[in-house]
């Protein structure tokens, strides 16, 4: 354990060898070691650019670089992305500990106009480089077994069994339609089976991927689920446009707004079904290269259309709703909330006597089942019925 003492002297020793305070350059920080040789009081000679040598760790930088004591007596730098092949972003404290010798290149000399050499190492550069046979361990295609290190912004961030890390985009995390979050499906920590898709040895980048290594159900999906069948899910999202459903068998299908109910042509989804509710619903379309199941609500479910002629055939008397009243007529509520349309030839007169509300006797004059229409025709009321729409629209 570390004494106050201990870490007093290493304090001495980082300020005497660290004395000059660093500068900036090509955004990694540049501290000072000693006097270039023949200057008073320096060294007698500097290390060669190249050459490796066993320095001491004497100190940190804030950025997690490493202040390094070489054999000469002067001090180098230690950037925190020249540790290591593999893990470029380290906080080098966390790695190293102080007085631990560690073997390292010199990179860089530069010398100032007073004399000052600021002088940058590598230990990276002491081991070959192993992104040089990445391509041969990894080959792109191959299966592997990694361990999450992070998990951001929905990736997946794991490192190879071989120390190589890796991201694994959140599309290429399940084959479901990414209802499901990075956060639910991992843990930091956990081993998981990847296949390695792409390979930047240059900018030492990896991709891989999680649902390759996994059977694709969308394989099946045809037999699983064929087109006209009807399966029960669970609603997952709602929108103004659509909803997404969750199949009991964990593909996800899109119902559009047109598909919700047969009453209207277009009826916004969260005015039908709640969020965790249990609908069934009917496979309309498969796109199995962009995993795309498209469904109807509404063909699940009886048509109302079908048997409203045999109920309400043409010339049949019924009572209605007026549900909203425009320039040409009114939209009006008919059994199994079904949408009519009573039209001003039809005796209807659009005036503010009508209300919203207001029962009107109607006559079934065309049906069209194909077209979802029905146009009706009011039946002339007694004057007590006249007379009272009218105290209603004065009132």
């Amino acid at each position: 354990m570390e004494t106050m003492s201990d870490q007093s002297a290493g304090k001495r020793e980082e300020a005497e060898v660290f004395a000059p305070v660093g500068s900036v350059r090509d955004g990694e920080a540049v501290a000072g070691g000693a006097k270039a040789a023949g200057a008073k009081g320096g060294p007698r000679g500097l290390p060669e650019i190249g050459s490796v040598v066993v320095g001491r760790v004497v100190g940190f930088t804030d950025n997690g670089s490493a202040m390094v004591k070489l054999p000469q007596g002067m001090g180098a730098l230690l950037p925190a992305h020249e540790y290591s092949w593999v893990d470029q972003q380290v906080d080098l404290s966390k790695w190293l500990k102080r007085g631990q010798d560690i073997d390292v290149v010199v990179r860089k000399i530069k010398m100032t106009v007073d004399g000052w050499a600021f002088i940058t190492v590598s230990h990276r550069r002491t081991k070959a480089d192993p992104w040089a046979s990445v391509e041969r361990e990894h080959p792109v295609g191959s299966k592997t077994w990694a361990c999450v290190r992070e998990i951001a912004e929905g990736h997946l961030f794991v490192e190879l069994e071989t120390g190589y890390r890796a991201m694994v985009h959140r599309s290429e995390l399940c084959w479901e339609n990414n209802l499901r979050s990075a956060e639910t499906m991992f843990a930091v920590g956990q081993w998981v089976e990847v296949v390695i898709e792409s390979i930047d040895a240059e900018k030492r980048r990896i991709g891989a991927s999680h649902r390759l290594a996994q059977e694709n159900p969308w394989a099946s999906i045809e037999r699983v689920h064929p087109v006209g069948s009807t399966a029960t899910g669970t609603v997952k999202v709602l929108h103004v446009r659509y909803m997404l459903v969750k199949l009991e068998t964990g593909f996800v299908v899109k119902v559009d707004r047109t598909e919700m109910v047969w009453e209207r042509p277009s009826t916004d989804p969260r005015m039908v079904c709640t969020q965790g509710q249990r609908i069934e619903v009917m496979i309309l379309g498969i796109d199995v290269d962009g995993r795309r199941i498209e469904a109807s609500y509404r063909q699940a479910t009886a048509d109302p259309w079908a048997g409203f002629s045999r109920r309400f055939p043409v010339g049949t008397e019924l009572t209605v709703v007026v549900e909203q009243v425009v320039p040409f007529g009114a939209f009006v509520t008919l059994p199994d909330q079904l949408v009519g349309l009573l039209h001003t030839t039809g005796m209807f007169q659009p005036t503010a006597a009508r209300c919203v509300g207001e029962s009107v006797r109607v006559r079934v004059v065309e049906f069209d089942a194909s077209a979802r229409r029905i146009r009706l025709a009011e039946l002339a009321g007694d004057d007590a019925a006249r007379q009272s729409r009218v105290t209603r629209a004065a009132a």
